[in-house]
């Protein structure tokens, strides 16, 4: 509401204040039928706007692993709605890449077969698919950091293997150091050569056949 960003600047009137908003998918069918989530992206749009017109930036959180996709339909909406994000004026984005959480619908899904944890490499193809200006000014979070480190061990997030987990973490933790685009990636360069395992070349493969379907279609 204009009348709480009103106090909300005039409290602060010297501070740099951001406003993170979920926003998960620009594709209506993937909200309303993949994550059960209504949003009218005219009004989401407009409150952007609004937002900016009181000095403040915006930050949009996209999803990446929506059910009911295949991986190459996941990364395409993930990629689609980042650019719409920036498109519409977010400063800033920040990947969500899916996590099954117990007691939750995806969960349920994932108990019963109807849906599998997304690759770590997923994630690390759709940030090699990012401009220089996206890589810049986009952040990546859940990426399999908690648990790494001992935290929310019965949460499953991006599935990596024994192999590659270290390459992995190592990876996104260096990428978050540093919004730098020529760091972030040279960084991409060196993980996308990886070959200590065959996770990221099964993806490849995944992804082709994949596109290779859409194309029948």
């Amino acid at each position: 509401k204009p009348e709480l960003l009103k106090i909300i600047r005039e409290t602060l009137p010297d501070k740099r204040i951001s406003i993170e908003m979920g926003f998960e998918s620009s594709n209506s069918d993937v909200l309303k039928n993949s994550l059960n989530k209504y949003m009218n992206l005219g009004d989401l749009k407009a409150t952007v706007r609004l937002i900016k017109s009181y000095g403040m930036s915006v930050i949009l959180n996209v999803f990446l692993g929506a059910p009911g996709l295949s991986e190459a339909e996941q990364l395409e909406d993930t990629l689609n709605s980042l650019r719409w994000a920036y498109d519409n004026g977010a400063d800033e984005a920040v990947i969500f890449p899916t996590n099954i959480k117990p007691n939750t619908p995806l969960w349920n899904l994932y108990q019963k077969g109807k849906y599998t944890a997304i690759s770590s490499w997923l994630l690390v193809e759709l940030l090699s698919r990012f401009t220089d200006e996206e890589l810049a000014k986009t952040s990546i979070s859940w990426f399999g950091d908690r648990q790494y480190s001992g935290v929310d061990t019965d949460i499953i997030p991006p599935e990596t293997c024994p192999a590659c987990a270290d390459a992995l973490m190592e990876f996104y933790s260096k990428f978050m150091d540093d919004f730098d685009a020529e760091m972030r990636r040279s960084l991409l360069r060196r993980i996308c050569a990886y070959d200590k395992c065959d996770c990221p070349l099964r993806l490849k493969q995944r992804l082709m056949e994949g596109d290779a379907e859409k194309c029948k279609s």
